[in-house]
């Protein structure tokens, strides 16, 4: 009975160990390709706001699961190339 106790606690233990993990880690991509997409970021001649590079690959290959877009205004703006249409 104390063998399936600990095993049963152990089993909660490390599956919550490496839920944490894991969003952590996804949680630390995520915050990389902001802070990239945002130290890419300058000023138009118009006002609105282009990016000087992309930082992660995965923005332009289509498809990718990774998308950005800039919108100024209702119309327009900029969109990673891995949005596709």
């Amino acid at each position: 009975m104390w063998t399936v106790l600990g095993l049963a606690v152990g089993g909660v233990v490390l599956s919550n160990a490496f839920r944490l993990a894991a969003q952590n880690n996804f949680d630390a991509a995520l915050q990389a390709d902001m802070d990239g997409l945002i130290g890419a970021a300058e000023l138009d001649p118009n006002g609105g706001v282009m990016l000087a590079g992309r930082g992660n690959p995965n923005f332009e290959r289509v498809y990718s699961g990774l998308y950005y877009q800039i919108r100024t205004g209702t119309s327009g703006g900029q969109f990673s190339r891995s949005l596709f249409d």
